[in-house]
């Protein structure tokens, strides 16, 4: 007999009569509904889609608005509360010759940075003076290689999981994406699990205070994490050409100053800092930030306006939060590892503590946001908020990657959402493409 497991799972369904059930059935919903709600300290979402009732259109879903509540509720008592969804930098295929796709895209932005009642653009204008990226972040992971026959590629991961963990005491993982397809259980049918376990515990910190956290749950974000923070030692997230030749990727702090990507002082020549010697926002982790334009600061922190900055897109915030202070970890691999470099994690780095700072800002925000300034340096064609229009993003495919040395500091595959992608194009379908991909298809 194979050993028994102590945790207590409970199935979930959306359900209809048509496809079996006595009654429409949505308890996977109301799961996440009533786990959202329940969170202590962080909440943390993989999902192919992300589409809620705040993009409007009919939209039923209450997702997005449960987790407005949560957060407005951790801003107003002053809690430490973290929220960070992992989403796929585009959806999968072209497009720019995909209808489909760009309609996904339309309601996916709707619903997270645009339209004037995304979460993003709600938490913004009620809270104008709080860095919202101290409560939610939104993700993607992009991996490179070098190859033979076409030299340095990139290419995302694309994230087709479905899976909640709060508090490291919850786990619900299915088959449903977060729409109303998935949902609402008059349509698609799917099932997922809810798994708690109220016997193997871990003894772990919460935001720097003793915690007790379930085995399972506390197992599989860590893992997670790790692998997304290129800890796991098994994981060759370095392409074989520079584990065979680490020394040849480097370039002094120098020349990483001449290409754009470093911090005046030289120290960290590959951790971004928020300013620039300029003093413009280089690179802000703010999810609020990075709707609105960048904007020049002055030593105060206060924003004035620049000549030669870029318009704003549509719908701007009406204030930007100051970026995240950037505080690299001061961590050092051992041994002669490729790894071995300023600013990358050692295998052995804690990040039992998601909440605390010097996890979240320090490590996890830091990371992800040197990984996509090298990105979308060395590959101008990603998707980023730099690139507004289908005709820039499709100009940009061909581009000849440039200082490739830069990506052996890349670490792990997280890198920002580019909430900003695309923001100048109206992303909706034509009239005529309407009669064939309806609305309710990206929902």
């Amino acid at each position: 007999h194979s050993p028994r497991g102590t945790a207590t799972c409970e199935m979930l369904r959306s359900l209809d009569e048509w496809s079996g059930a006595p009654s429409r059935e949505a308890s996977i919903h109301t799961a996440y509904l009533q786990a959202i709600e329940d969170a202590d300290h962080y909440i943390y979402i993989e999902n192919q889609n992300f589409v809620s009732a705040n993009a409007g259109g009919g939209v039923q879903n209450q997702i997005v608005n449960e987790l407005i509540r949560r957060i407005k509720r951790a801003i107003r008592k002053a809690e430490k509360f973290r929220v960070i969804i992992v989403l796929p930098c585009q959806p999968d295929g072209r497009l720019e010759d995909e209808v489909h796709i760009r309609g996904l895209m339309h309601w996916q932005y709707m619903t997270v940075s645009r339209g004037g009642n995304s979460i993003l653009e709600i938490l913004a204008r009620d809270h104008p003076d709080v860095n919202l990226s101290d409560y939610i972040v939104f993700c993607s992971l992009r991996t490179h290689e070098f190859m033979e026959s076409r030299g340095w590629v990139t290419e995302q991961v694309y994230v087709h999981s479905k899976l909640m963990i709060v508090d490291d005491r919850v786990v619900i993982v299915g088959s449903n994406n977060i729409n109303d397809r998935s949902f609402m259980g008059d349509r698609d049918s799917e099932l997922a699990i809810i798994v708690r376990d109220d016997t193997a515990k871990v003894h772990i910190t919460m935001n720097g205070k003793p915690f007790v956290a379930n085995k399972f749950a506390h197992e599989m974000r860590m893992h997670l994490m790790r692998e997304h923070l290129g800890l796991l030692r098994e994981d060759a997230y370095r392409p074989q050409y520079v584990l065979k030749h680490p020394g040849s990727m480097r370039r002094s702090a120098g020349d990483v100053n001449r290409s754009g990507l470093t911090s005046p002082s030289g120290e960290d020549a590959l951790v971004p800092p928020s300013l620039s010697s300029e003093g413009h926002v280089s690179l802000s982790i703010s999810s609020a930030a990075r709707i609105a334009a960048a904007v020049p600061l002055d030593h105060t922190g206060s924003a004035h306006p620049h000549p030669h900055h870029e318009a704003p897109p549509p719908h701007p915030l009406p204030h930007a939060p100051p970026a995240v202070p950037s505080h690299p970890p001061i961590l050092t691999p051992k041994g002669d590892s490729p790894r071995a470099s300023p600013g990358l994690l050692d295998y052995d780095t804690s990040i039992d503590d998601l909440v605390c700072d010097e996890v979240f800002e320090n490590i996890f925000l830091s990371t992800m946001q040197r990984n996509t300034r090298i990105y979308e340096h060395v590959f101008p064609g990603v998707p980023s908020d730099k690139i507004g229009s289908i005709e820039e993003y499709v100009s940009r495919q061909n581009a000849i990657p440039q200082d490739p040395e830069l990506l052996s500091s890349v670490q792990g595959t997280l890198v920002l959402h580019p909430l900003q992608f695309l923001c100048k194009e109206d992303l909706t379908p034509s009239f005529f493409e309407a009669a064939i991909y309806v609305d309710e298809l990206f929902q």
